[in-house]
C-alpha cells in the first residue's frame, strides 16, 4: 500500500536524522526505553498525519488531527535532548521548567484529543466549532485548575513553584539537622533525635502559621527523613507534579468511561478501529496512573529511576498497540469499502450494517452466543 510505504519512508528517514544529530552533535542520548518509546510517536504522529489527509469524512479529520498534535510531543522531547529549548531560558532552572512545560502540553493535548472525541459522539449533531469550543472549555479550565502553581511560578523567590512547597521547606530544616547531627556525633540520627532538635513550622498556603505540636512534628519528620538520603530529594521535589498528572489522567479515564458506555447504551454510527483505539488508550492511562503512583512512593532516586524505566517499556508496547490500530484505520479508508463505509456512516447511518474487523469477529465466536449481545457494538443495530 503507497500510503503506508510512504509513512514507513519518512519514519525512517526521521529517525536516521536523529540518529546522525546525535552522533555528530553535542546531544544527550535518552535511555534505551525513552528512546523506543519516541520511536514509535513519530511513527504514530505520520500514522495520524496521513489519516488526516486521507479521510474521507471532514467530522474524522479533525478527530484525528488532534491526535497528530498530541504526537507532535514526540518531536518536541527529542529538540530537548539536543538542549533546543535552553535558548528559551536563561535561568538555573530551566530544566525543571522545560520538563514542567513539555509534560503539560504532552498532557494536555492528549486530554484535549480524547475530550474532542468523546463529545464528536456525544453531540454529533453539534458543529465542529461547537465541539472546539467545548472541548477547550472543559480541558483547558481543568488543565489550568491542575497545573497553574507551576505555571504561575513565584516570581519572588526565583525558583519555580516545586521548590518553593511545603514538603520541601520542612525538608530543608530536617536535611540541615540531620547534617549538623552527623557532623557532631559521627552516625545517622533517627526521628525522634531530630524531633528534639527542631519543630517544623506549621504551614498554610505556603505561609508560616506556627509551629507544628510534638506528636505531628514527629510524623513529619518520619515521614521525610528517608528523603534526605539517596537523592531522594529529587524524588520529593517532583511529587506535587506527579500527583497533578494522576489527576489528570483519572479526568481522561473518565471520559473514555463516558465514551465506552455511551457506545455500548446507544451504539451509535463511529468509524473503524477508533473504539479499539480508545480500550488501548484506557489501558495506557491506567498504566500511567499506576507508574506514576510507584514513583511518588519511591523514597530513593535510583529507585525512581528503575521504575520510570521500567514503565518506559510498557507504554511502548501499547503505543505499540495503538500502531496496529492506524495502520489499520489508514489502511482501511484508502479501501473502496472502506471509504463507502465511513462516508455512510454518516450520511446514512441506519442503513449500513456495522463494519466488523478481526478482532470483533474473534470476540463474538469465543466469547459470546448470545443472539441479544450480538446486536449491540458489532453488528447492525
Amino acid at each position: 500500500m503507497k500510503q503506508v510505504k510512504k509513512v514507513l519512508t519518512l519514519w525512517i528517514a526521521t529517525l536516521s536524522l536523529f540518529a546522525i544529530g546525535f552522533v555528530f552533535l553535542e546531544a544527550s542520548i535518552p535511555e534505551i526505553p525513552i528512546l523506543i518509546s519516541l520511536s514509535i510517536q513519530v511513527l504514530l504522529f505520520y500514522f495520524s498525519l496521513f489519516i488526516v489527509i486521507n479521510e474521507p469524512t471532514r467530522k474524522h479529520k479533525f478527530i484525528f488531527l488532534n491526535f497528530t498534535l498530541f504526537f507532535v510531543n514526540s518531536f518536541l522531547y527529542i529538540f530537548n535532548y539536543f538542549g533546543f529549548f535552553n535558548l528559551f531560558f536563561d535561568s538555573a532552572f530551566s530544566a525543571v521548567y522545560i520538563f514542567q512545560y513539555l509534560y503539560i502540553f504532552l498532557s494536555t493535548t492528549l486530554a484535549f484529543a480524547i475530550a474532542y472525541l468523546v463529545f464528536d459522539l456525544l453531540f454529533h449533531n453539534f458543529k465542529i466549532y461547537q465541539k472546539y469550543l467545548a472541548t477547550a472549555a472543559v480541558v483547558l479550565g481543568v488543565a489550568f485548575f491542575y497545573y497553574h502553581p507551576f505555571l504561575e511560578n513565584p516570581q519572588s523567590v526565583g525558583k519555580p513553584y516545586i521548590y518553593t512547597t511545603e514538603n520541601i521547606q520542612k525538608y530543608r530544616i530536617i536535611r540541615d539537622t540531620r547534617e549538623e547531627f552527623i557532623n557532631q556525633y559521627n552516625r545517622e540520627p533517627n526521628a525522634t533525635e531530630i524531633a528534639a532538635l527542631v519543630t517544623l513550622p506549621a504551614i498554610s498556603d505556603g505561609e508560616v502559621v506556627g509551629q507544628l505540636y510534638a506528636e505531628a512534628n514527629i510524623k513529619q519528620i518520619e515521614k521525610l527523613l528517608p528523603y534526605t538520603k539517596n537523592d531522594g530529594s529529587l524524588v520529593l521535589l517532583y511529587q506535587p507534579f506527579y500527583f497533578k498528572i494522576i489527576y489528570m489522567d483519572v479526568f481522561v479515564i473518565l471520559f473514555i468511561l463516558l465514551y465506552c458506555g455511551y457506545q455500548y447504551a446507544k451504539d451509535p454510527p463511529q468509524g473503524a478501529y477508533i473504539d479499539k483505539m480508545m480500550y488501548v488508550f484506557l489501558v495506557i492511562f491506567s498504566l500511567d496512573i499506576f507508574h506514576q503512583w510507584a514513583v511518588i512512593k519511591s523514597v530513593e532516586f535510583a529507585g525512581y529511576m528503575e521504575l520510570f524505566g521500567i514503565g518506559q517499556y510498557f507504554s511502548a508496547g501499547f503505543f505499540a498497540a495503538l500502531v496496529i490500530f492506524f495502520y489499520a484505520r489508514l489502511k482501511f479508508i484508502k479501501s473502496v469499502v472502506g471509504e463507502f463505509y465511513e462516508v455512510e456512516i454518516q450520511t446514512n447511518p441506519e442503513k449500513i450494517t456495522r463494519w466488523m474487523d478481526g478482532i470483533d469477529k474473534y470476540i463474538l465466536k469465543n466469547f459470546t452466543s448470545s443472539k441479544d449481545l450480538k446486536g449491540r457494538l458489532f453488528e447492525q443495530r
